[in-house]
């Protein structure tokens, strides 16, 4: 596992069209928890008082979007 100076060192590293890349990765990224995060905050009411999804679970699904578009 990197610290985040070993990748902000990786970043500095990086050509200009990498950069914009991974700056549009992270943004999609961010965009896939928050949606993701927004539709289990509504199935859970649909359930009731019991919690059924957690931000791990919106992690999980925004991780398997992001490896879905890296080999597409």
């Amino acid at each position: 596992m990197m610290t985040v100076t070993d990748i902000e060192h990786a970043i500095e590293s990086l050509p200009a069209p990498e950069v914009s890349q991974l700056a549009q990765w992270i943004e999609d990224y961010q965009l896939m928890l928050s949606e993701s995060a927004d539709v289990f905050r509504m199935l859970d009411g649909e359930e009731g008082e019991d919690e059924q999804w957690s931000e791990q679970h919106s992690s999980a699904v925004a991780m398997i979007f992001l490896q879905g578009r890296a080999h597409a």
